[in-house]
Order: structure tokens, then C-alpha cells, then sequence
């Protein structure tokens, strides 16, 4: 979905539907105050059976969705609009809804040689501004001189580009990097560290409507701590200046001062109590009905596709809430899968919450999957977009 401010929520004054899935692009985020969370009980999720919403091939589309996607206004042509990260690109999806998508266009690419986004440039995530423009936050590659992950698969140190469109997402114009690793591009936490960097963004708007909170993977592992899932925010008080580069700083050790250039942070999702595994891939909304925020991301237990014989005990789409933002409960698996690519081995990855009523209850877990990842060429199927039925069914206050 897209984050809007309080102010652009005011302003609507109608709404279509993407057949049963509502362009809700409402006021989002956390309370200001930024108090602690009280114990979340667990509260019980309805699934419904996995449905493919693209297959591998369709309308061109290959290796998608390669992030979380973002639910766009709908247009006269269109009912149904989503920007969506395919491949090393961002392309937009059309349609008459979720289940009839009959378009797809490429609208950003990577960068040139030497430029931080040389290798991908897939927006993840939009908000849309006072000024009516949208902001697109991307994941970022710089490829060049990076050891390969395996697979075929190119290593990479990642950050987060911001992108702009005034033209309701057909086209975007980069204006840099938004939030970057505290280490640089150099720095490993072991030998041939392919993956490094900060990345993979969601964004969700502030209640208060003063903040702009970003939930990003940190891949440097320093001190040890592995992949996990830390924040940033942004002033947006002033609608006059969008959340561009310089204005972001991290949440570290109770608050947020480092830069998001390069400052230190603190994880507020860890998944190393469970096996040494690793937090990654977060999409943020809040639900009134719950009273609470939703994060639906990926736990990789990385023993489980390492070790001969294992299977993914642990690993998988899970789902956490909270009250604040920062303090999150513990997981509930969702999906059971393995969560990274690998020759041969199933996955489901990049999950994504499209909600279908106002109050977000209910909706579809739109993600990426394959039941035997490859490449085409070696025998394999590439990840393709599927979606599950998704209902919360405890109603919990706002909290206080």
C-alpha cells in the first residue's frame, strides 16, 4: 500500500476497488510518543490456500515479486495498479484486479557503471506527500567487483535510493540514497561476504503525521549479530519538504539521532535467538482493527538449506506485531518455506499485506514463489507472484 500523511487521507473524497481489494492508501505509522508495547497475545490468523496471481513468463515478468509491492490509485483504465520490483527492475502492474492483471510496464532501472544502484533499482515501497508527488523508496545494488552469492545469483552491497513521480508512478526520477550501511562497501564480517550493506525498504507514514518510519535489512552482520531488521524515520512535519536525502536518522539504543548516511543502528526485529537465523524482507501497515502494527517478513534459519537432509523446520513467511513500532512480539509462521533462493529448493519470500477493508482485517498475503528454484535454462523455475486469503480475527483497542 502506499503511505499517505493525515493531511492527503483528509483530502479524498472517493475510492475505487481493485475487485475486493480495496486502494485504502490511508494514514499509517507510529504514535509519536513511541512508548513501550504491552504483551501482545497471539492472535489467531485465517489462511486460505495459495493461489498463483502471475505465473513465471506472464506478461514478460520474470523473478517477482523481488520485494514488497505497492498498492498505487486506481485510474480509468486501470482498477487495479501496483509497483512491483521484477528482476533488477521496478515495473508497473496493471489491471482489473489482483486476479486479472493484463499489463506491465518498465518504469526504473539500474544505474550506470560506478553509480551505488549499478546492479538493481527496485522501489519497495511508496509514499505519497502533500504535494501530491510520489516517493518511491528503492532497493539499491552496487554489483561491481562483489563475490557471487551462488546460483548465478551476483553478490551485492545495497542501500536505499529515493525516487520521486508526478505522474501516478509511470515515471520516476532518482534523487539518491536515503539510508546506507554503517559499513562500508569493503568491510566484511567473513570472507567472501557476498551479501552487505542496508536494504530492502518499507515505509509506513506516522500517525502523528510529523514522521516517516523506514524498516530496512542490515546485511553487514557487525558485531555479530547477522541479517536483521532495523528502522529509520524522517520529519515530514513540514509539507513543504519531501523525505529526501539527509533527513532520515536510525533508531539506535532507544532513539533515533545517527544518520541514516552511515550512522549506527540497533535491530528492532532479530530472529538469532532462533538458530542463529536471520530477520529479513519486513512490509510494515497498521490495522485499526488490532490496534496494532503488522509486519510480515522472513525468518531464514540458513542451517536449514546449508545442512544435507534438513528440511524448513523454522524458516518461513512469518507475522509480528506492535503497538509502538519498535518493540515487536514474538513471531507466528505464516508460510512454511525456505526463505532465500537455492538451486532446486522451493521458496516463498518478499510477503506484502494488501488489505481489502478500511478497519485491516482481512486481505491478501500477496508474495513470491517457486517450488523448485533455478534459473529456466537449467531446468528450474524463477519466483512468481502467489497470494493467500489473510484474516485477523481478534479486534484489539488502539493503544493508548
Amino acid at each position: 500500500m502506499i503511505a499517505e500523511p493525515r493531511t492527503a487521507r483528509r483530502s479524498r473524497d472517493s475510492r475505487r476497488a481493485c475487485r475486493g481489494v480495496l486502494l485504502l492508501a490511508a494514514w499509517l505509522g507510529v504514535s509519536g510518543a513511541l512508548r513501550a508495547d504491552a504483551k501482545t497475545p497471539e492472535i489467531p490468523v485465517r489462511l486460505g490456500p495459495q493461489k498463483v496471481l502471475l505465473k513465471h513468463g506472464q506478461l514478460g515478468l520474470k523473478y517477482f515479486p523481488d520485494g514488497a509491492v505497492s498498492v498505487l490509485r486506481p485510474t480509468r483504465a486501470a482498477a487495479c495498479r501496483m509497483i512491483v520490483p521484477v528482476g533488477i527492475w521496478t515495473y508497473l502492474v496493471e489491471g482489473n484486479s489482483l486476479d486479472e492483471l493484463t499489463a506491465a510496464r518498465r518504469v526504473l532501472a539500474p544505474g550506470p557503471a560506478g553509480q551505488f544502484d549499478n546492479g538493481y533499482a527496485g522501489v519497495s515501497s511508496v509514499y505519497r506527500h502533500p504535494d501530491g508527488k510520489l516517493y518511491g523508496f528503492y532497493h539499491a545494488e552496487d554489483q561491481e567487483g562483489m563475490p557471487p552469492i551462488g546460483g548465478g545469483v551476483p553478490g551485492f552491497f545495497c542501500s536505499v535510493g529515493l525516487c520521486v513521480s508526478g505522474d501516478e508512478g509511470r515515471s520516476w526520477r532518482k534523487l539518491g540514497q536515503v539510508i546506507t550501511s554503517a559499513k562500508p562497501k569493503n568491510w566484511t564480517a567473513f570472507a567472501n561476504q557476498a551479501d552487505r550493506g542496508a536494504g530492502e525498504i518499507t515505509v509506513v507514514a506516522g500517525r502523528d503525521g510529523k514522521h516517516l518510519l523506514a524498516y530496512y535489512t542490515e546485511h553487514s552482520r557487525m558485531a555479530n549479530r547477522g541479517v536483521q531488521i532495523c528502522l529509520a524515520r524522517a520529519d515530514i512535519s513540514d509539507a513543504r519538504t519531501p523525505p529526501g536525502p539527509g533527513r532520515w536518522h536510525k533508531y539506535r539504543k532507544g532513539r533515533f539521532g545517527p544518520p541514516g548516511i552511515g550512522g549506527l543502528d540497533t535491530p528492532v526485529v532479530s530472529a538469532a535467538g532462533l538458530d542463529d537465523a536471520d530477520a529479513a524482507f519486513p512490509h510494515v501497515s497498521y490495522s485499526p482493527h488490532l490496534g496494532r502494527y503488522v509486519m510480515v517478513y522472513n525468518i531464514n534459519v540458513w542451517k536449514e538449506y546449508v545442512t544435507p537432509g534438513r528440511t524448513p523446520a523454522k524458516s518461513g513467511i512469518h507475522v509480528a506485531y506492535s503497538a509502538d513500532g519498535i518493540r515487536w512480539s514474538a513471531p507466528h509462521r505464516l508460510v512454511r518455506d525456505y526463505a532465500v533462493s537455492r538451486p532446486g529448493k522451493s521458496v516463498s519470500w518478499h510477503p506484502t499485506i494488501v488489505w481489502s477493508d478500511a478497519r485491516r482485517s482481512r486481505g491478501r498475503l500477496v508474495y513470491s514463489h517457486s517450488p523448485r528454484w533455478n534459473h529456466a535454462h537449467l531446468g528450474g523455475t524463477p519466483h512468481y507472484m502467489v497470494a493467500k486469503d489473510i484474516g485477523f480475527d481478534a479486534a484489539r483497542p488502539p493503544a493508548k
